[in-house]
């Protein structure tokens, strides 16, 4: 297909170009259909052209010349006037339609048959090809994320349109068919019930004022749902990989040539996001030379989220949860890294034992030998257990296994049979010497449940008991769970606040005062009370989230209730259990329920709900009533973050989920800490 020539735009701001410009060759060279074509202010234009390493290979277009940044500011200033009360509406804002607008209005004026579009901050990894080369079809490249407003306002500018593919279309580029980005958006202008002339007025006049800034469109879901519908022999569907959050693990000034042939293994792509940096314990990683040689890039990353469970997350075809992939970006589930944690050293035993029973059986096997896989897979349960041994001991152990690999190795290709069993029962004893999962997370859960107690008992930090909606107390984003003991545990507080989180299960407001519940909430805060917390500790109590979620709804049909009478019981108990701990000489604080998981979002055998969105938090609104009043009238400081969440119609504001979609993210974190200060705990 190299006949086909097309234009890749990058719709970029000054400051994005001068950060990530030095890696901008990779660019030109790797997409080789045509210039690279920049959008955006003047200054881009001056700072890519007058590149001596770029300039000669790439275009520039002003950005007012396809549409005026001015009239779209208006037109959305317009659209939020009541909210903004005489306020100035944020550039920031307008920016984000803005450059999706950009890579639409292009079409109108593109002679090629197509252009592609590509996000300023990603970088590939390897030669970039656009068409299958049985077919000459074009692709259209996939990932896994969603977002319920890009469906809503796709529904409203084209009637009848929804959700038809179970992937998502953004992934960080888009191959454009001219003709049918021009349908698009004649269909979009045709369209007489929306208020406006041009295909971005009616788009930004169809989003709800309120919802101008939950990020309510999307050019890419757009347009790939519109050709899957209008244009379905057009394209071949592929799966893409990008590393999305490869800022946390390479820094831009230093990422080499090596580091990009390694990625392209598995990645097809690297994104640099703005206020990505290299974290701490991701240095020297990644980027290291001694790991690559052992390691593929997707192997990297599954042995780094044994550890790193807030870390990037990456779907593939063979991963067996992709169906039920997070919103944001995919990923490992907590559930199955646990079962693979205690599982790993039996199946790798199995592995060896399985090889070398296949030696003895037929010495041809050897010539099939698949070495690498042998000592990656023993490695990866080395590396998982690293910070168990010194660094001179791990050291050790590695330069061992690795000169078992060589030995292997040279014995296949020699055909030296008895030497490459010989190795593979030295493999076998090495990997009996490891230490066993069990007695490994029991050392790490020890090691962990010392530190967060002396921190608690060094800052006489608040106390966050209940269940995952803990996490947010902790300023972590993604679930960030570390095991202490007993089935209980921690966070890494990072936001700074005088904060212990302790985490004790899926446990119900309704069950607090139970023993013998299948989370053992009582069995574990009864641990605790003895192990850990102390007479006079101030305690915020976090239940009550499931309850509103998952069973009022439920319990009210099965027993012909109202939804009020199912909350009343709820209540009562959970009021006795606060009362209880307070009576213990504890100073108590009751966090309400946070509002309900969107109508929108999946409804997983994780996280189950029954109901309505509106009719959840109903129940939670009258929940909250009901313990106000019982904390006002037995001294029990109540807060709650529910009231911000939700709107006039009861419908949850996403911009406060995580992306989960279920859990609190940190958009709150001010209000939380706006509560806390007031309430006298930090």
């Amino acid at each position: 297909m190299d006949e086909i020539c097309f234009d890749t735009l990058v719709v970029i701001t000054p400051k994005d170009v001068t950060r990530l410009l030095k890696l901008y060759p990779r660019l030109v060279d790797c997409i080789s259909y045509g210039r690279i074509c920049f959008i955006g202010a003047k200054e881009v234009g001056d700072i890519v052209c007058n590149d001596e390493n770029i300039g000669s290979r790439v275009s520039f277009v002003e950005e007012n010349s396809l549409i005026p940044f001015s009239e779209v500011h208006e037109c959305i200033s317009k659209k939020m006037e009541g909210i903004l009360a005489g306020r100035q509406l944020p550039r920031g804002v307008t920016g984000w339609y803005y450059q999706q607008f950009l890579k639409m209005q292009y079409a109108k004026d593109c002679k090629d048959e197509y252009y592609m579009v590509w996000d300023g901050d990603t970088i590939p990894c390897k030669k970039i090809s656009m068409f299958q080369e049985e077919s000459g079809k074009p692709y259209l490249d996939m990932k896994h994320e969603y977002h319920a407003e890009y469906f809503e306002t796709l529904g409203k500018i084209l009637p009848g349109f929804r959700k038809v593919i179970e992937r998502s279309f953004i992934s960080e580029h888009m191959l454009i068919k001219v003709e049918i980005m021009r349908s698009l958006i004649a269909e979009i202008e045709n369209n007489s019930s929306i208020e406006g002339n041009t295909f971005w007025e009616k788009i930004i006049n169809v989003i709800p004022a309120e919802k101008i800034q939950d990020s309510s469109f999307s050019e890419f879901e757009t347009y790939g749902t519109y050709t899957a519908i209008r244009f379905q022999d057009v394209y071949k569907l592929r799966e893409w990989h990008s590393f999305r959050q490869g800022g946390t693990f390479f820094d831009i000034n230093t990422i080499s040539e090596r580091d990009f042939n390694w990625l392209s293994k598995d990645f097809d792509a690297i994104s640099f996001e703005k206020g990505h940096t290299v974290r701490e314990d991701n240095a020297n990683l990644f980027d290291n030379p001694y790991y690559q040689e052992k390691l593929t890039p997707k192997q990297m990353l599954q042995a780094a989220q044994m550890e790193y469970k807030d870390g990037y997350k990456e779907v593939w075809a063979d991963d067996k949860n992709i169906e039920t992939a997070n919103v944001s970006a995919g990923g490992f589930c907590e559930k199955d890294n646990e079962k693979s944690d205690a599982e790993k050293g039996n199946k790798t035993r199995q592995l060896l034992l399985g090889i070398r029973s296949m030696l003895d059986e037929n010495g041809a096997f050897l010539d099939e030998l698949p070495v690498s896989d042998i000592i990656s897979c023993i490695y990866i349960e080395l590396y998982g257990l690293r910070q168990l041994y010194g660094k001179c001991h791990f050291s050790e152990l590695d330069d061992k296994l690795m000169r078992y690999s060589e030995l292997l190795s040279a014995s296949k290709d020699t055909g030296d049979l008895q030497q490459a069993a010989e190795i593979i029962d030295h493999l076998i004893d090495f990997q009996n010497s490891l230490p066993d999962a069990e007695s490994a997370q029991t050392f790490i859960e020890n090691a962990n449940y010392n530190k967060a107690l002396l921190l608690h008992r060094e800052k006489k930090t608040v106390l966050v008991i209940g269940d995952s909606h803990v996490n947010f107390f902790s300023g972590n984003e993604e679930l960030s769970f570390i095991p202490i003991g007993n089935d209980v545990n921690t966070c890494e507080q990072i936001n700074g606040l005088p904060i212990t989180v302790l985490h004790l299960g899926p446990s119900l407001a309704y069950n607090s005062n139970r023993y013998g519940t299948s989370t053992r909430f009582r069995e574990k805060l009864d641990w605790l009370m003895e192990e850990f917390i102390q007479q006079g500790d101030r305690i915020i109590c976090v239940l009550g989230e499931i309850d509103m979620r998952a069973h009022v709804l439920r319990q009210a049909e099965i027993q012909n209730k109202t939804y009020q009478e199912i909350v009343d019981k709820i209540a009562d108990n959970y009021s006795v259990f606060l009362l209880w701990l307070k009576n213990l000489g504890y100073d108590v604080y009751c966090y309400g329920p946070i509002a309900s998981q969107k109508d929108s979002a999946p409804n997983t055998p994780e996280h189950p709900r029954v109901g309505s969105e509106r009719d959840r938090n109903r129940a939670t609104e009258y929940f909250t009533e009901r313990m106000v009043e019982f904390c006002q009238d037995n001294g029990i400081d109540f807060f709650s973050l529910f009231d911000e969440m939700i709107t006039k119609d009861y419908e949850t504001k996403e911009e406060f989920l995580s992306g989960d979609r279920f859990h609190l993210g940190q958009y709150a974190a001010k209000s939380l800490e706006q509560m806390l200060s007031q309430l006298g705990l930090i």
